[in-house]
């Protein structure tokens, strides 16, 4: 089965084919699993503040998704390969509605980060059978374009549900758990839309597959050092707004949506990008623009600076994962795709879980500001390396 999307002859959103919409939405889901109840950090820390381990927890809280989502990652690739799509992630859907929504009522810390590790299994499965099905539906110009709508869709889903995120939590620390329950309107269209595609229709696989593992090994090692530095943006900035500029939860969110927000600009019109330059130019300019974005972060002692600051970020993050996804779909023998683009989900989401246990002695130690000049300077350094690993990765 392969599909197109409209040209700029039909730009409008509904005209696109409802398979090539529901497995954007579905990319909707990804970014939104941790980033929800980022705005409601602080409201969690209060509320279960007698726990002795509260402050570590909460941070927990936020990235135990991440966590599952490593450990899912490889089974659910195995499973899309062997087994098929289509199921595993209708299945991934609903347990996602349910996992997320489990933690407005979670009674202690513990039960909620269990329930916050069943929604990391939910991601890894609706994750990997959505990129790997766009995969298997489109190819040329179609994926391309839709790789970049896919980031795009993801984090502009950020953007709305961090903000919605920041507004319920004004109400309790409770109601930004409800919006998990987005992704039974997803599921709704993924049961008549996406039928699972038909193994003899794969293309060939491709060639020199020893090189091909090399470009996935080092695509890997690029995102998930990316992902440590970047999530320490909805990890720390919650608490940093509130002391420094003593916004609300609502503004809060408001704020860290920023990056989401350039991100979807950036990656909407990813393949007009990818057409001027090959990817290993365009990783090493988002690692470029991600220091540049920290430092600035770092050296902002007003809050417009600190917002440019955030949006530098998002925008390299709208070229670094659509590279990185468009790459490893060009190089993806089809028998092995799932597990291909499960590895990706799996070095995304471990940089996210790793970022507070690697980062957060530093934050601890040091000014914010001090932080984040030494990020900065960590990712111009990974702009320059990058160019050498992928190189040589290519040969």
């Amino acid at each position: 089965m392969r599909g197109s999307i409209p040209t700029k002859a039909e730009p409008l959103l509904w005209t696109w084919p409802p398979v090539a919409l529901t497995l954007l939405f579905s990319a909707t889901l990804t970014v939104m699993s941790g980033a929800t109840i980022s705005p409601a950090l602080p409201k969690i820390a209060e509320a279960f503040a007698d726990h002795p381990n509260a402050a570590f927890m909460v941070k927990l809280v936020l990235t135990v998704p991440a966590l599952f989502i490593v450990i899912g990652g490889p089974a659910a690739g195995w499973i899309v390969d062997t087994l098929g799509r289509r199921r595993l992630l209708l299945a991934g859907l609903a347990l996602y509605a349910v996992a997320g929504s489990a933690g407005a009522f979670a009674p202690s810390l513990e039960l909620l980060i269990l329930s916050r590790a069943f929604l990391g299994l939910a991601v890894a499965c609706v994750m990997t059978c959505a990129t790997t099905l766009l995969i298997d539906y489109f190819d040329g110009p179609a994926r391309l374009r839709l790789m970049g709508l896919q980031a795009a869709f993801a984090s502009g889903g950020g953007v709305v549900f961090i903000v919605l995120g920041g507004v319920l939590s004004e109400l309790g620390w409770q109601a930004p758990f409800f919006i998990y329950l987005a992704s039974l309107l997803v599921l709704a269209f993924a049961v008549p839309f996406l039928p699972e595609p038909k193994r003899q229709e794969f293309a060939e696989a491709e060639a020199r597959p020893k090189q091909n593992l090399r470009i996935a090994w080092a695509i890997y090692g690029g995102a998930f050092l990316s992902q440590v530095a970047f999530y320490t943006i909805p990890v720390n900035l919650p608490f940093v707004l509130a002391q420094d500029y003593a916004l609300t939860g609502a503004a809060a969110g408001a704020a860290i949506a920023v990056s989401t927000l350039a991100m979807a600009l950036i990656s909407s019109n990813y393949a007009r990008v990818r057409a001027k330059l090959p990817y290993a130019v365009l990783i090493a300019v988002a690692f470029g623009l991600m220091g540049i974005g920290f430092f600035t972060v770092g050296l902002a002692h007003t809050l417009p600076v600190l917002l440019l600051g955030l949006a530098v970020t998002g925008a390299a993050f709208g070229v670094l994962m659509p590279s990185c996804a468009s790459w490893l779909s060009e190089v993806a023998d089809p028998a092995f795709r799932g597990r291909v683009m499960g590895g990706l989900g799996t070095a995304v989401f471990l940089g996210q879980f790793s970022s507070p246990l690697l980062t957060g002695p530093m934050s601890s130690a040091l000014d914010y500001h001090i932080v984040y000049i030494i990020l900065g300077a960590a990712l111009l350094a990974a702009a320059v390396l990058s160019q050498v690993v992928l190189k040589r990765a290519a040969r």
